[in-house]
């Protein structure tokens, strides 16, 4: 399943192409220094090709889960970036990155950056950026390693927007864009448009931007050791089978657990359906007994035996006074 993620700036003072020429033009200071301060590593940049293509050499600290630690086998990766730009018809230029990290199987997990320069209103720049991400591999596997991929590449790509960000509006990236006339002052250069009427030397006011304050040191990047010893002779195939044992460890201690409760369930319906059996055994055997309502108490169902006795023997006395009578009667 191929996960992607967008995201999207607005860059103020600045055209598509000024901009892209920043970002990826022959002049590689800015990717320099985002490499530096976010990888802490060196860039080789190669220049672009009459094809309009170019690679971009890096080093990139792995921040992963253990399993995935073990599959790329250490915790410092030599990535190689292919980078296509694009002429857009309707101006500005799109960028197409595929990075390829240097690891058994490495082209088995595909990345894809595209990032679009467009003219927006107002003289900004709208740099749209979308990664997508997919990674082959057994099931269960490659589900785990794209939604690692998804998240790690939406924060790259987030800490390289904010940097682009950053480091346009700095001094010296702003000097550049500066210099460059716009379309109105070209125009006026040419001859096309009539130039402005110059203001009265009396009123004539300068404005100039004030000193920056200076900013907080960066805090030290730590070293990233170059080799990492444990795992570097581990193969994809082999980590992917000690994944797979994993889960089929799980898979078989959760089936115990199961059959036990299962057991268990069962012992439980037993014991029910013999205690019902109990109860209807009972019922069968106190079927001939009177039936007394739940509300009556001990002492009056005693009460109600003892007044139900004495009629009946008076009754039967009644019967024997009659019977003699009608024997002397007669």
């Amino acid at each position: 399943m191929v996960r992607s993620v967008s995201l999207d700036i607005t860059v103020r003072y600045y055209t598509a192409q000024a901009l892209f020429d920043l970002a990826y033009g022959d002049d590689t200071a800015f990717l320099r220094s985002f490499h530096k301060e976010v990888n802490a590593c060196d860039v080789r940049v190669s220049p672009w090709g009459a094809d309009n293509k170019r690679t971009v050499a890096f080093t990139t600290p792995v921040d992963a889960p253990a399993f995935i630690k073990r599959l790329v086998g250490k915790d410092v990766m030599a990535v190689e970036e292919a980078q296509l730009r694009e002429a857009l018809p309707g101006g500005g230029w799109r960028l197409t990155s595929r990075p390829v990290p240097d690891m058994p199987g490495g082209a088995r997990f595909v990345t894809e950056a595209v990032l679009t320069f467009t003219d927006a209103a107002g003289g900004c720049c709208q740099v749209a950026a979308a990664v997508t991400c997919s990674a082959s591999g057994p099931y269960g596997l490659a589900g785990t390693i794209e939604a690692f991929m998804a998240d790690s590449a939406g924060n790259s790509l987030k800490e390289f927007l904010d940097f682009l960000l950053k480091f346009a509006q700095a001094p010296a990236a702003a000097a550049p864009a500066a210099a460059s006339p716009a379309p109105e002052a070209a125009a006026v250069a040419a001859g096309a448009l009539p130039a402005a009427p110059a203001p009265a030397a009396e009123s004539a006011e300068h404005f100039y931007d004030a000193a920056e304050l200076p900013l907080p040191p960066l805090p030290a990047v730590p070293a990233v050791p170059a080799v990492v010893p444990s795992g570097d002779g581990l193969r994809f195939e082999d980590a992917a089978l000690l994944y797979l044992r994993y889960m089929c460890r799980t898979g078989d201690q959760t089936v115990g657990l199961l059959q036990a409760l299962e057991l268990h369930v069962r012992s439980l319906q037993e014991k029910v359906a013999a205690l019902q059996a109990a109860e209807e055994d009972r019922r069968r055997q106190r079927r001939w007994l009177p039936e007394i309502p739940d509300t009556v108490s001990t002492r009056q169902a005693v009460l109600g035996a003892a007044l139900l006795a004495s009629g009946a023997a008076a009754g039967a006395l009644l019967f024997a006074r009659r019977q003699q009578a009608a024997g002397r009667g007669a």
